[in-house]
């Protein structure tokens, strides 16, 4: 749920200024060098977009058909994939989110998804964990109908080219990465999201536009404009892209691949580029 303070220029204005200084203003690289005998690719996603944006270029599709398996953060052709997500997404017995809500903001919620998505919101906060709903928000965000998912998009083009569709992480740990987003942060970050509609459809549309322009600066921006988009950001990114370098290097090692992940994950100092750069690979944008 995407919205400026000084505390978070201390944190974008660095990364937006290496940026500019390093060509780094790009959305998809080649992986070279460091005794790799062929090039793999990473490609830096938005996870939702409207259906129709074509954001495929002519690089990928051929970097796709050149490697011989697609990564994504998690293997979504796993046939329980969807059952273990919903497992993950359940509270435990007695626990509910309820509580970490003010009065007032869950009653102003609980309208929100009352009266646009139909949706009892407090059964739901009762039985899942904050993601879901958060989730469910996407959809009144982009100004469109229908959307896609560019990681489903990916995963047909590789099953038609008959490459295994494999995952950096599964999917219990994928959902671990968000339980560790404190439950404040989490619902200071759906409550903006809520409270103020308008200009979290501004924000999507500036990430949209700036994704569909290959600009990675103006993703960032639009992304990280505040300290508590921030910090979650933070939280859902920097664990993950370290636990998932080893998987990484081990895939380019055994045969090109293509990994596509949230454009998060590339840009921050904690971020797939410098890890990458870090250990000793050369990364190149590809336009």
């Amino acid at each position: 749920m995407k919205r400026f303070c000084c505390a978070l220029l201390l944190l974008t204005c660095p990364l937006l200024s290496a940026l500019a200084q390093t060509g780094d203003n790009a959305m998809f690289w080649k992986i070279s060098g460091h005794g790799l005998q062929q090039p793999s690719y990473l490609m830096g996603t938005m996870h939702v977009l409207c259906k129709g944006d074509a954001p495929f270029t002519p690089a990928q599709l051929d970097a796709l058909k050149n490697t011989e398996a697609l990564y994504l953060e998690i293997k979504m052709d796993d046939p329980n994939m969807q059952a273990d997500l919903i497992q993950a997404l359940k509270l435990k017995d007695g626990e509910t989110i309820k509580d970490k809500f003010r009065p007032a903001d869950l009653a102003l919620a609980a309208a929100y998804f009352r009266d646009s998505l139909h949706t009892d919101l407090e059964q739901l906060l009762s039985q899942f964990k904050l993601f879901l709903p958060s989730a469910m928000l996407i959809s009144k965000m982009l100004p469109c109908s229908p959307q896609s998912s560019l990681e489903t998009d990916l995963m047909l083009a590789a099953k038609k080219l008959g490459h295994p569709v494999l995952g950096l992480e599964t999917v219990a740990a994928e959902m671990a990465s968000i339980d560790e987003v404190p439950d404040s942060i989490q619902v200071q970050s759906f409550m903006r999201t809520v409270s103020d509609m308008d200009l979290a459809r501004d924000e999507i549309r500036r990430m949209r536009e700036a994704y569909l322009h290959q600009r990675m600066d103006s993703l960032v921006a639009a992304a990280l404009e505040n300290e508590i988009d921030a910090k979650e950001t933070k939280y859902l990114t920097v664990k993950r892209n370290q636990n998932w370098m080893p998987v990484i290097e081990k895939a380019i090692h055994e045969r090109p691949v293509f990994i596509a992940c949230g454009a998060l994950h590339l840009a921050t100092e904690d971020g797939l580029l410098l890890l990458l750069r870090k250990a000793g690979y050369t990364l190149t944008p590809v336009r």
